[in-house]
């Protein structure tokens, strides 16, 4: 599985904060494993987003990734306020859509 660099941009805002993917994807009845949960994290960075055979548990994390995803939080009051340019915007939202066909997850965008 290839990432564009912009979806690679979108799951990586999600990745730099293990903690939440380790509490999102914890067992509710387990202790939340947050060392592995910060490696595992690591090793999908190093990619740089080319993963020619992607673990379930790696799968997992790149749903949560979009599932959980914060990236696109304030971007509607940057562009409003020209911090970012609206074509920048849409191309993002279609990284998005990329994420979507390609992990059959929803990409959260507000």
């Amino acid at each position: 599985m290839k990432f564009t660099s912009k979806e690679w941009e979108i799951i990586c805002h999600r990745l730099a904060v293990p903690d939440a993917l380790a509490e999102c994807l914890s067992d509710e009845d387990a202790e939340t494993d947050y060392d592995g949960m910060y490696w595992a994290c690591r090793e999908l960075e190093a990619t740089g987003g080319d993963i020619p055979n992607p673990t379930e548990h790696q799968l997992e994390i790149l749903r949560d990734c979009c599932d959980g995803c914060t990236f696109f939080a304030d971007w509607q009051d940057a562009v409003a306020v020209g911090a970012v340019k609206r074509g920048s915007m849409m191309a993002a939202f279609q990284a998005a859509k990329g994420l979507e066909q390609k992990l059959g997850v929803e990409v959260r965008k507000f």
